[in-house]
């Protein structure tokens, strides 16, 4: 893959994430104003293209790469779906949130954060004898890149509570 494809990606990939989150198939608009629709799978397949050409894995490499980072996506899956919730709770009280609500989206948040960080450094961890160290340092730029977009993207629609 092209340095000017993986860029691509990876510009549009942050805006994918986010809605894969939500929905099982999203319209994008491309220039020419029509839609065009992508489905998770093909998400899950331009997101393991892009993987791959940034970190040109080895036919060897390949194998056991990809069954831990499908493992890892599953577990996050599970982090996401638990802020999804907290987001849907924090929408519920939002006009008029007690100390004690505020603090329980305090908590839930903080307890997914490290959870998620926990999950990749346990990764990361078990990339360590697949990967060298390079390869674990890139894979981890793409990860943390991908949810800085995403994160700043949902943060962006949340208001402050008032």
């Amino acid at each position: 893959m092209s340095r000017g494809g993986i860029l691509q990606i990876l510009r549009i990939l942050p805006i994918c994430l986010l809605y894969f989150c939500h929905f099982s198939c999203w319209a994008i608009p491309d220039p020419a104003q029509q839609v065009k629709t992508i489905t998770p799978e093909d998400f899950i397949l331009k997101r393991k293209q892009l993987i791959q050409g940034i970190l040109k894995l080895s036919p060897e490499s390949s194998k056991r790469f990809w069954p831990v980072y499908d493992e890892y996506q599953d577990q996050l899956a599970h982090y996401r779906a638990e802020r999804l919730a907290l987001l849907s709770s924090m929408g519920e009280n939002y006009d008029n949130m007690s100390q004690e609500d505020a603090k329980s989206i305090i908590d839930q948040r903080l307890k997914i954060e490290r959870g998620r960080l926990s999950l990749i450094e346990s990764t990361m961890r078990r990339l360590e004898g697949i990967l060298n160290h390079r390869e674990r340092a890139q894979f981890l730029q793409i990860e943390l890149k991908i949810k800085a977009f995403v994160e700043a993207g949902i943060e962006e629609e949340i208001p402050l509570i008032q």
